[in-house]
């Protein structure tokens, strides 16, 4: 994969998610410095499984909101996801990559990296927050685009990941914040 072309695509999704949906606040490719308890799970959440930090290609939070949106890309439909999610391959396929930074929120996966203390204290900043995954497969050579969207919460104290694209009616497309919020109240149903 051209890792130019990849930047391209994912400005170019900027681009888009800022001039045709409403945000209240920016996208962004950087870390979440002045989000301490955000940025510990990113530290520790690379591809990899290693440890070190991990960066997904789009971030946008919403402290108010207290709303997290995190997004991998590929530049070709053929790594969107891979054939078995029991055997996740997160560097290669776009799906397997975001469902495994939504993961790195679970309690299980920061005590591997955390003494107690701490992830009683990253819990007690982001186990209310509202995880959005997105996978976004911008194809341009075979002009496909693909967006799988999936959301991540802790309910009674069990941290679920759930594929959002069976439940919306609006499948493979962009949505604005509060219909990403809205997810969420949909979830409660579920």
């Amino acid at each position: 994969m051209n890792k130019s072309n990849e930047q391209n695509i994912i400005i170019d999704i900027i681009r888009e998610l800022q001039s045709k949906f409403t945000f209240k606040n920016k996208w962004r490719t950087e870390e979440l410095k002045e989000q301490e308890q955000i940025q510990k799970v990113l530290n520790i959440a690379s591809k990899k499984n290693n440890g070190e930090i991990g960066k997904p290609d789009l971030i946008y939070y919403n402290e108010k909101n207290n709303l997290l949106i995190l997004g991998e890309v590929k530049p070709s439909i053929n790594f969107h996801r891979s054939k078995f999610l029991s055997e996740p391959d997160p560097i290669r396929y776009c799906v397997d990559g975001i469902i495994h930074y939504l993961n790195c929120f679970e309690k299980k996966h920061l005590e591997e990296y955390y003494e107690k203390r701490e992830v009683e204290e990253i819990l007690s900043k982001t186990k209310e927050i509202k995880l959005i995954g997105l996978a976004v497969t911008d194809d341009r050579k075979n002009d496909i685009k693909k967006i799988s969207t999936f959301s991540a919460e802790y309910k009674n104290d069990i941290f679920f990941t759930i594929d959002i694209n069976p439940v919306l009616d609006a499948v493979n497309c962009f949505l604005n914040e509060e219909d990403y919020l809205n997810i969420f109240a949909k979830n409660k149903w579920l």
